[in-house]
C-alpha cells in the first residue's frame, strides 16, 4: 500500500479504531464461554451507558445463534 497524505492516513486509522470497538465487534470477540447458554428459562441483559443498547442487541443476536428464542431474552438498558 502506498502511503497517502497524512490526513487520509489519520482518517483511515480513526475509522479502523472506531470499527474495532463497536458493540457488535466487542461482543463478537468474546469466547463462547463468556456468554453461557444452557437450560435456562430466560436471559436478562442489563446495561448502562452509550454502548449498552448496541451491546444488548449483539448479545441477543449471539444467543439467538445458539438457539435461544427472542422471547427468552429480556433486558433493561439505560443510555
Amino acid at each position: 500500500m502506498t502511503p497517502g497524505p497524512p490526513r487520509d492516513d489519520a482518517a483511515r486509522i480513526w475509522r479502523a479504531a472506531l470499527a474495532a470497538v463497536t458493540p457488535g465487534a466487542l461482543v463478537g470477540a468474546l469466547p463462547a464461554a463468556a456468554i453461557p447458554v444452557g437450560p435456562v428459562g430466560r436471559i436478562a441483559v442489563v446495561g448502562a451507558g452509550k454502548a449498552a443498547a448496541g451491546m444488548a442487541a449483539a448479545v441477543a443476536a449471539r444467543v439467538a445463534g445458539a438457539g435461544v428464542g427472542p422471547r427468552r431474552v429480556t433486558g433493561l438498558v439505560s443510555g
